[in-house]
Formats: C-alpha cells, structure tokens, sequence
C-alpha cells in the first residue's frame, strides 16, 4: 500500500486518540482526590475477599526464580530504553515520539512522553505501578488485582479487559516490579508468565516471551469461579514496561512494550498501525497530569 495513504490514516486515527484524550483528561480529572502514597503501601490497594497475609508467597524457590526473571527484565527494559540505533521513528506529535525496532531485532514499539509538571513524579510511579492504575488510560480495562505478593515492589497481577468484540472479557497474568534505581528515577516491569490457574476451557499453551528464565518460570493460582468455568478468556501479553525520570522542569517516560510472539492475520502495515494506536493510549498521561492541583494515591486509584 502506498506510505503516504497509511500515514494518511494513522494521521486521522491520531486526531481521534487525540480527541479521546482531551475528554478523558477532562473526566478523569475530577474524581481524583489530594494525597500521595508511598510503595510500602502496595498492598493497600488490594480488593481481595483473602487478607493479604493469605497473598503472600511462602515458596522460596518461587520467590528466587520470580525475583530473577524480573532483574533481566528490568535490564532489557533499560537497555531498550537507552537504545537509539536499533528503533526507528514512527510518530510524532507535542510531547510524545513513537518508535519501532528495526526489521532483525526482537519487534518492541517504544514510546517517549514528556509531562510538563516535576512535581507529579510520584504521583506518575505511584499510577503506572498500581494495579489498577491503567483505567485511566486504557478505556478496555475492567479492575486489576494482586494475586500474589513476593515483597513490597514485586507481585503477580491479574487484569481483566473488555473484548473487543462482543460481550466476551479477557484476562492475563503478569509479574510486576518496580525499582527505584535513583531518587528521580524508577523502572516498573511486567513480564507474563505460565500460570497455572485451572481454567478448564483454555487448552492453548503459553507463548514464549523474549526472557528465557520467564519461559521457564510457572506458577499455580488459587483462580476465581469465573475463570475456573470458562467464563473469561486467557490471553497472552509480552514483556512491557516503564522507564520514569525527573528532569529539572519535566517527567519523562519511556513505554517499551515487546511484540515478539504475538501474531495477526492483518497486512503487516495495519497490525504495525493498530499496535501504534494502541500504545498510543498512553499520551492520556499527558492531558491527566496536565492540573498541577491533582494528585493520586494507591487508595483512591
């Protein structure tokens, strides 16, 4: 298909995200409350019928394989974060720059936003590392919960999404740490793994992320009734993660989400266009971080 007719799409695709921004900006807005919270509390946010005591992993084999994968996870997120020579850009607009890797490295798109205020850095980490924290950026998703806590900065997640078509809800599993390199700077990673959460109708086997010691890791879940009937589909996620930096008069956040392992029907050039939109979703940061007078807390997300 001709370059400049995609561009020409992905261009008008943009203004609607755009538009959609602009509106959540504007309701979201209002239903958060004064306060910050720090990561001690993570366990705070959980909306459990089990006490969190019940939550914790008493496995110690468990715990060190877990802790492993998310420090290479960690890595590769930095590394790709810092890597310039191996991703192209793909689009650009006020405070934000979208890239993909280049054809032979692992597919990953890269996003690059800029929020104007230093001052929300803690309310940022505080967000992106909730687990329910993406409701304010991802219009598909229904509620995140801890299902697994191994310490204060490292959990397995469990999230539910609306489907795109019809009635049917999605869910995934992923490991979730969050490391405070420096006073200004902190990494948040998720890295899927094979989860053993005896939904009976789900037969497929678990797709392989770009870490090797993920691939190898699997867990057993106490499952909800739902789940365990069929009632909600399980669905594959690669590695992804965030990279957030106080500057001396702004936040920069660094998105890197893995593409590798999922796969499509749509011409190669849609399916790059739908993932681009898709983390596209992010740039809502943006507009929601926009009031210097709004703060967030891990009880309020």
């Amino acid at each position: 298909m001709n370059i400049e007719y995609t561009k020409t799409i992905f261009l008008l695709l943009s203004l609607f995200v755009y538009a959609s921004n602009e509106t959540l900006g504007e309701e979201t807005a209002k239903d958060i409350a004064l306060g910050n919270i720090g990561s001690k509390n993570l366990t705070l946010t959980l909306d459990n019928d089990n006490s969190s005591d019940n939550l914790l992993c008493t496995n110690p084999e468990e715990i060190t394989k877990a802790t492993e994968v998310m420090d290479e996870a960690i890595t590769l997120l930095r590394n790709h974060a810092k890597n310039k020579d191996d991703y192209s850009l793909y689009h650009s607009e006020k405070n934000a720059n979208l890239y993909f890797t280049k054809p032979g490295n692992p597919e990953a798109g890269k996003l690059s936003i800029i929020i104007q205020d230093p001052n929300k850095y803690d309310d940022i980490v505080t967000l992106l590392s909730n687990p329910n924290g993406a409701k304010y950026f991802d219009e598909s998703f229904i509620s995140g919960k801890i299902s697994r806590l191994y310490n204060t900065n490292l959990a397995l997640l469990q999230q539910r999404h609306k489907s795109r078509i019809g009635s049917l809800k999605k869910y995934f599993y992923a490991l979730m740490k969050k490391v405070n390199v420096t006073p200004k700077e902190t990494i948040i990673a998720y890295v899927p793994t094979d989860i053993n959460d005896h939904n009976n109708s789900n037969n497929k086997s678990f797709n392989k992320t770009i870490l090797t010691k993920a691939n190898s890791l699997r867990i057993d879940i106490n499952s909800e009734e739902d789940i365990r009937k069929g009632k909600l589909k399980k669905m594959f996620v690669n590695v992804f993660g965030y990279i957030v930096k106080k500057e001396t008069d702004h936040i920069n956040i660094t998105y890197v989400k893995f593409i590798e392992g999922s796969y499509s029907i749509l011409p190669r050039w849609l399916n790059k266009m739908f993932r681009g939109l898709n983390i596209l979703k992010l740039t809502r940061l943006i507009h929601l971080f926009s009031d210097k007078y709004m703060y967030i807390t891990n009880d309020n997300i």
